[in-house]
């Protein structure tokens, strides 16, 4: 009945009803969304007269290939790479309207350009020698899955956030398995990293796999999980186009590949990076609030105090390092002097727990952190912030007498800069050390020629906190 009412005609005897269900539903599709392309309706055509010409009926569907793909084949120690566009196809610098018209180009091979390009299974025996193409593979698209976390909370979970995120992923890479969709087992996880900057280790991992030709599909979970910078993503999405890297969100519907899809990201990234901006606001609102109320909100701790709670709490040890060390200025009262006396106290920088040696410490104090330890009113239990004090929640090393002391014999005591001229081009050394030495001997005549050759090796780069070792050369610094 329902099939008289769309077709004004009774349906053919030869139609079961799963046929009549299928016919009533492609006609209610139909007017609903509108019928087939003429060009659908064309290929239907040549399809049907195809068929019947065959005594065996057999149908063969013509292959369609998505515009950005390439196709390699390796041809008598030759490769030939053709590139699919919306046009034809792209070879060697020319466009061709079908791959018949390519392989006619190439030498000792047949007219059949996609039975030369591996399109279609061949009956006729293979060539010995020939390497196996490239796009005999193509079913299998290769997906690599990024994961990033900003901060380090909840990392230690058993199941994170980098796991939800990577599950999910996977959840739908198996959900296109029929398209050949497969997860690699590489992991490109990048925990406790900001997505303001590519410097991260897993993006870097996955940008050289993708240069080395490892990786067909990226997904990630959101958008924001690669990169929350427009002018970042705008250089992956010319990477993964150079190599016809597709790129999915497994929660944002878009393809890279189309310029609606490219609008899509246009459109969401500057939100992506308006809500990083406004996190970064927030946060730098909460420090400083917090050092206004004197808390401790993070940075490198001095010497004389150690970490506690998240607060800074007095090591009694290292706090009596410092007032050793504010003792020994007052009497010396100079830096020159000072040094050499720490030297043979065999007073150091504090140590700390790192990988990077030179930042573990334990080295000889230098001119310029020395001074800046004297100067430094943390020990007067106050926090800075954006160029103030203010009180802090620590308690104080130094009283606020023996301080005040050492800060009226700093601006008593002659700038380094006028005891050595600043060299104004880079110099070796040894020729660094002569001109130290010279300066320092003129300044002050009782010291030393071991002192002297002392505080050149220090201003030269002898030890591992020089700011820049490779210059060869570095002058003091001012000591008040």
């Amino acid at each position: 009945m329902r099939y008289r009412e769309l077709f004004r005609t009774d349906p053919p005897k030869a139609f079961g009803p799963d046929l009549l269900r299928r016919s009533i539903a492609q006609r209610i599709q139909e007017r609903a969304y509108g019928g087939l392309s003429k060009e659908s309706s064309r290929l239907l055509r040549q399809l049907v007269k195809a068929a019947r010409s065959k005594p065996n009926g057999k149908l063969e569907l013509p292959r369609r290939i998505k515009a950005g793909s390439e196709l390699v084949r390796t041809w008598r120690g030759t490769t030939y790479r053709v590139k699919v566009t919306t046009e034809g196809f792209s070879f060697q610098g020319g466009t061709y309207a079908s791959l018949s018209e390519i392989a006619c180009e190439i030498p000792d091979t047949r007219w059949n350009g996609p039975r030369f390009f591996g399109l279609r299974s061949s009956t006729a025996p293979r060539v010995r020698g020939t390497r196996q193409m490239a796009t005999e593979r193509r079913g299998i698209l290769r997906c690599a899955i990024y994961t990033r976390k900003s901060t380090e909370h909840g990392l230690e979970q058993e199941f994170n956030s980098l796991d939800a995120q990577r599950e999910a992923c996977e959840a739908y890479i198996k959900s296109q398995a029929s398209q050949g969709w497969r997860a690699l087992a590489a992991r490109y996880d990048d925990p406790a990293y900001s997505g303001g900057n590519l410097d991260r280790p897993a993006v870097r991992r996955l940008l050289a796999d993708i240069e080395a030709g490892k990786v067909d599909v990226v997904v990630v979970y959101k958008i924001d999980r690669l990169t929350r910078s427009l002018a970042d993503f705008a250089k992956l999405v010319e990477t993964f186009d150079a190599r016809s890297i597709s790129f999915v969100a497994v929660t944002q519907q878009f393809n890279t590949t189309t310029s609606m899809g490219r609008l899509t990201l246009n459109v969401l990234l500057p939100f992506a990076q308006f809500e990083r901006e406004l996190a970064s606001e927030r946060v730098k609102d909460k420090i400083a609030a917090s050092r206004k109320k004197g808390k401790w909100t993070g940075g490198t701790v001095p010497l004389g105090y150690e970490i506690k709670d998240r607060k800074l709490a007095i090591n009694k040890t290292e706090a009596h390092t410092v007032r050793t060390i504010f003792k020994l200025y007052l009497q010396t009262g100079s830096l020159n002097k000072l040094i050499p006396e720490l030297d043979k106290r065999q007073i150091v920088t504090k140590r700390r727990k790192t990988e990077v040696k030179k930042y573990q410490g334990g080295i000889p104090f230098p001119y310029g952190p020395l001074a800046y330890l004297l100067k430094n009113r943390i020990y007067l239990g106050e926090i800075h912030h954006g160029g103030k004090w203010f009180k802090g929640e620590h308690q104080p090393i130094l009283d606020r007498t023996t301080f005040n002391r050492v800060q009226d014999q700093l601006s008593r005591t002659p700038s380094t800069a006028q005891k050595v001229s600043q060299p104004t081009t880079r110099r070796s050394p040894a020729s660094c050390s002569m001109t130290v030495a010279i300066g320092w001997a003129q300044a002050s005549p009782e010291k030393t020629a071991s002192d002297t050759a002392s505080t050149s090796a220090r201003h030269c780069g002898d030890d591992s906190t020089s700011p820049d070792r490779s210059s060869g050369c570095r002058p003091p610094r001012s000591s008040n």
